[in-house]
């Protein structure tokens, strides 16, 4: 898939072709996500044009409303690989900034749409675009170098899919559900980092992973799931809180105990896949409870996941 990142408001860009392009976002590139990229692709074909995703760096809330940074479902580099799995030839990345928030939605067209040699442009019902997202997506309709086509509200129990919806289910816990409606198990990709070491002491060594301020954070509690290292799958013990037992500060860690996996990987990078809450995180009275039912949390992981 080629790449190609641009400042529509500083430089004219270079070597484009035509093509067929869905615009949006796209954290998460949940199963309304994908209704738009199937349509994108049904049209490239049609028009025998590569197909294209129109997004935007950095998130624009980051840039509107002053933020540091703003936690996500996926990283870009996770979100370029669904894109391409999913058989997207070109992705294009707008370099979102306050200059390009004014453009009136006109001038967004022209300044933005036009040169990209859009031929079949694919939206959300709810797309909005231009200064204070005064343009919406049956604006689009009535510009004539490009058809659009509107993709109506994609929902579950009657309720739409949004990436915020999601958010809301990854920090309740529901993996099952936010799995349904991304069409794949939640999954961080982190970097393996020291820890304190508890867990090894307890005969549960785990891999303490920095996931912090790049990803929505689960619901505090213990996960069945999967890591993933160097294409390889282990089954996982996940844990993300505070561990209060070892009367730990109040930050969250996230941490995971790797079945049939004794390497020490620190530095290396890794893939967390969520399936399943087994339980709440809770203090324990003494070691040996806490052993006890880390036990039994293994034997119901293996049961889950076989």
């Amino acid at each position: 898939m080629k790449i190609i990142e641009w400042d529509p408001t500083k430089e004219m860009i270079q070597e484009t072709e035509s093509c067929a392009a869905c615009i949006g976002y796209f954290d998460g590139f949940h199963i309304g996500h994908r209704k738009l990229v199937e349509k994108t692709i049904e049209r490239a074909k049609e028009l025998h044009i590569p197909s294209a995703v129109i997004t935007f760096h950095p998130d624009p809330w980051i840039v509107l409303k002053g933020l540091k940074q703003v936690s996500h479902i996926t990283t870009l580099e996770q979100r370029y690989e669904i894109a391409e799995g999913l058989g997207i030839d070109i992705w294009v990345s707008i370099t979102f900034s306050k200059e390009l928030a004014a453009y009136s939605p006109d001038a967004f067209v022209k300044n933005v749409i036009y040169p990209l040699q859009v031929k079949a442009l694919v939206c959300g019902f709810d797309y909005t675009f231009g200064a204070y997202g005064k343009g919406t997506a049956e604006d689009l309709k009535k510009y004539p170098n490009f058809t659009t086509d509107v993709i109506e509200q994609i929902s579950n129990q009657n309720v739409k899919i949004s990436s915020t919806r999601i958010e809301e289910f990854i920090q309740k816990g529901d993996m099952e559900t936010v799995e349904e409606l991304l069409a794949k198990p939640y999954t961080m990709r982190a970097t393996v980092v020291h820890g304190k070491k508890i867990g090894r002491q307890l005969g549960f060594p785990t891999l303490n992973l920095d996931v912090q301020g790049i990803y929505v954070i689960p619901a505090n509690g213990v996960y069945a799931g999967y890591l993933i290292y160097q294409k390889k799958s282990y089954l996982a013990m996940i844990n993300v809180g505070n561990n209060p037992t070892f009367h730990e500060d109040a930050s969250i860690t996230v941490e995971a105990h790797i079945l049939d996996f004794d390497q020490m990987i620190y530095g290396e990078t890794v893939d967390l896949i969520f399936k399943k809450k087994v339980r709440e995180e809770k203090c324990f009275a003494s070691e040996s409870e806490f052993i006890q039912q880390l036990k039994q949390d293994v034997t119901t992981i293996k049961k889950i996941l076989k």
